[in-house]
């Protein structure tokens, strides 16, 4: 439970389950699920203590500063220590080799590796986001290639209109368009499972007359 790492900096988050922070009508609490993703999403490009502490707030409004980043930051770690192994590792790798490799291999050279402190800091946290992000690339790249030579795809009318990140958006006919969005959430899974990552990918997709509509 990832609500664990604020411990006594969220004493309103106590007994509160991660299912309930979406609809729940205290704003404090709903808070606490944009808190978690800020954590998540800075460990993954490799924020310290004083970023932590600078994303979050207290009930005031200011933020929580240095020292309680790094209390959140130590319990997430505690909490996943997995990502504390790997955090070591990428350091260990990027200021011998130099740079960093996506899922399929594609290389990022990195400079600033063998530089100074702090541009091994910052290669290091551009190391420590290209898996992810160059993965993602990967992943959704593959997905376009098996979708592109689907039987399916010229029968039902599917035409590739935009890719946005992980997003795909297709111009279908509208008597296919459930059965090809199954289609297109089944070949961003299969795309995972050919470049081996070991938890399956799930996508969503949904039809609409327009992209806003269709998110």
């Amino acid at each position: 439970n990832a609500l664990r790492v604020f411990g006594p900096l969220r004493p309103w988050l106590a007994g509160v389950k991660p299912e309930e922070l979406k609809e729940h009508p205290d704003p404090l609490v709903r808070q606490a699920r944009e808190d978690i993703k800020a954590v998540a999403y800075g460990m993954n490009y490799g924020k310290g203590d004083l970023g932590i502490g600078y994303a979050l707030l207290d009930d005031r409004g200011n933020p929580i500063g240095e020292r309680a980043g790094h209390q959140v930051r130590e319990a997430y770690l505690d909490l996943y220590p997995g990502l504390r192994w790997y955090m070591d590792w990428v350091r260990e790798f990027v200021v011998a080799e130099g740079g960093m490799m996506s899922l399929l291999g594609r290389w990022r050279e990195l400079p600033g590796a063998r530089g100074q402190r702090w541009e091994v800091d910052a290669a290091v946290r551009a190391a420590l986001n290209q898996p992810m992000q160059g993965g993602g690339a990967d992943v959704i790249n593959l997905a376009m290639l098996i979708l592109d030579r689907h039987p399916e795809r010229l029968p039902m009318g599917a035409e590739l209109v935009m890719q946005v990140h992980d997003e795909l958006v297709y111009e279908v006919d509208p008597l296919w368009c459930a059965e090809w969005t199954e289609i297109v959430k089944w070949a961003i899974g299969e795309a995972g499972r050919l470049l081996g990552m070991e938890v399956p990918i799930t996508a969503t997709g949904h039809c609409g007359a327009s992209w806003e509509e269709a998110k």
